[in-house]
């Protein structure tokens, strides 16, 4: 709301980021809650933004490029800013990519392994596999949870769940495995 944002204004916040959509919103819960639109709100963050003197970052409905370039335009915004759609997509603010999808996410995905790789995370479970699921997502289109069902029942399992059930036993660590 436009009083929750001066108040985190005045409070001294330097900048605010306002998410488009509501919890029920959130495409995890919409079918849950029975919300047909998971579209944001970009006009209640353009009415957010004009109120308060300090940026604003807009959040929700970043998909590409040319909804952040949108959303700027629409919201008065000072940024935008993404967060499932970077999972997936690392290169999302690369202008001109011409790279076909399926070579694109394998070249991401080699990127990050080695990145991860010379950069090891201090977390005991590291978000390194769930990471790489998402930037392969749409590659593999697997449910972790029915390809495990299936193979627990000695059913057949498509070239697919194969792949998403071997990287999911790859102990984290090893990058050789995983690769």
């Amino acid at each position: 709301s436009i009083d929750l944002a001066l108040a985190i204004e005045e409070s001294g916040a330097a900048a605010l980021c306002v998410h488009g959509r509501t919890l029920a919103q959130r495409p995890k819960y919409a079918e849950k809650h029975g919300v047909e639109s998971l579209a944001p709100d970009w006009d209640a963050i353009a009415e957010i933004a004009k109120m308060l003197k300090i940026p604003v970052i807009a959040n929700g409905g970043i998909e590409s490029r040319m909804d952040a370039q949108r959303c700027l335009s629409e919201t008065g915004c000072a940024a935008v800013m993404s967060a499932e759609a970077l999972l997936e997509k690392p290169d999302l603010f690369v202008e001109g990519l011409e790279e076909p999808a399926i070579p694109r996410m394998l070249r991401l995905s080699r990127e990050f392994l080695d990145l991860a790789e010379r950069h090891p995370s201090p977390l005991k479970y590291p978000p390194t596999k769930s990471h790489l699921f998402k930037i392969l997502h749409r590659l593999i289109g697997v449910d972790q949870a029915q390809a495990r069902r299936k193979a627990a029942a000695g059913e057949a399992l498509t070239e697919r769940e194969k792949l998403k059930l071997a990287l999911m036993c790859c102990p984290v660590s090893d990058f050789h495995a995983i690769r």
